[in-house]
């Protein structure tokens, strides 16, 4: 199976991980990354440029195992991608020490809401990462595919860090029951 990466900055990245993990808090928390693509047939590659950190005023809902963005924040992030000639990839964590997969919600919602970033930003790709404590796991949709693959490497530095690969083999469970 094909697979994707994502290369990021190491201060980036921890930023990234800081925010999303702040403290002891139990609360789902995300943001984006703005990327751009260095490859858009396989292998697919992303290269992140910003990190965009979610703060809870850009939620209608946040806890421990659910995100909801508001529509005022979907607005403005869509914009900025659009303004920046940016693929959008989203980020959000699951603070158990389980490893990185997206839930079932999860899935229900990226089946949702994919295909309408996709269309907002004139077809370009799209990529969502969850993040676990120690491990992380993401899909990537190219091309025409209303099909994600999965997202196998990231690199950050001299870092390599592979992901779990479990959500593209629920993924097809979920979207199709």
């Amino acid at each position: 199976m094909s697979s994707a990466t994502i290369t990021i900055p190491t201060a980036m990245l921890l930023a990234m991980q800081a925010h999303l993990f702040p403290g002891n808090s139990n609360m789902e928390q995300g943001g984006f990354l703005l990327c751009k693509s260095c490859a858009q047939e396989l292998p697919y590659s992303l290269v992140v440029e910003e990190w965009l950190p979610l703060m809870r005023d850009d939620y209608v809902t946040q806890a421990s195992d659910y995100l909801e963005l508001s529509d005022a924040a979907r607005a403005r992030i869509i914009k900025l991608a659009h303004e920046r000639n940016a693929i959008l990839l989203e980020v959000h964590c699951h603070p158990s020490k389980q490893p990185a997969c997206f839930s079932p919600a999860d899935i229900l919602g990226l089946v949702e809401f994919v295909p309408h970033i996709r269309w907002r930003l004139r077809g370009k790709p799209y990529a969502a990462l969850v993040v676990g404590h120690n491990s992380i796991d993401g899909l990537a949709w190219f091309g025409d595919s209303k099909t994600p693959i999965p997202i196998g490497h990231i690199y950050s530095g001299s870092q390599i860090q592979k992901t779990t690969l479990l959500s593209s083999k629920i993924y097809g469970d979920v979207r199709y029951g």
